[in-house]
């Protein structure tokens, strides 16, 4: 990544950001830019991770990727987008591990999917669509396991299987 504001370099050594020719790894901010002078990225670093809000564009200029990072870990809303601007995944973290609403978009901008996290795992009611807009599965999970009703939809929006869980095992 080569920040064009102060001409610094940076290159990645075992997960950590450093500068060319240096052994102390990087802090400070970062802008990269395209070849046609557009924003490409910008991050602050924190003895070479990720630190702070940082975003991403597209060649376009649309806005690619939107997050906070706390010392190097997904930390709160990311959101990323299609290069046609619309919204592509809403996915909040805490601590690194997903943590509250997921939603990911298909590209015409319906809804795709959607589920709670608690520490990285799914809990509570997820939904897939297809892309038409109709239910392509509803399940109910508690502390990462399938617990309680799972129901499975054709694309025409007709049932297909409904099975009943308990702490990850089918028991119908």
């Amino acid at each position: 990544m080569k920040n064009k504001q102060n001409n610094v370099s940076l290159f990645e050594r075992q997960g950590l950001w450093y500068e060319a020719n240096s052994l102390v790894p990087f802090t400070g901010m970062v802008d990269s830019y395209y070849e046609n002078g557009q924003l490409e990225v910008f991050a602050r670093y924190v003895v070479g991770v990720q630190d702070g809000y940082s975003e991403m564009y597209y060649q376009n200029g649309q806005l690619r990727l939107s997050s906070n990072f706390t010392a190097g870990e997904p930390d709160g809303l990311r959101e990323s987008y299609f290069e046609n601007g619309n919204l592509q995944s809403k996915i909040h973290y805490e601590a690194g591990k997903q943590h509250g609403l997921r939603e990911t978009y298909f590209k015409n901008g319906q809804l795709e999917f959607r589920a709670n996290y608690i520490a990285g795992q799914p809990d509570g009611i997820s939904e897939a669509y297809f892309e038409n807009g109709q239910l392509e599965f509803r399940a109910n999970y508690v502390a990462g396991k399938h617990d309680g009703l799972y129901e499975l939809y054709f694309e025409n929006g007709q049932l297909q299987s409904r099975s009943n869980w308990k702490a990850g095992v089918c028991i119908d």
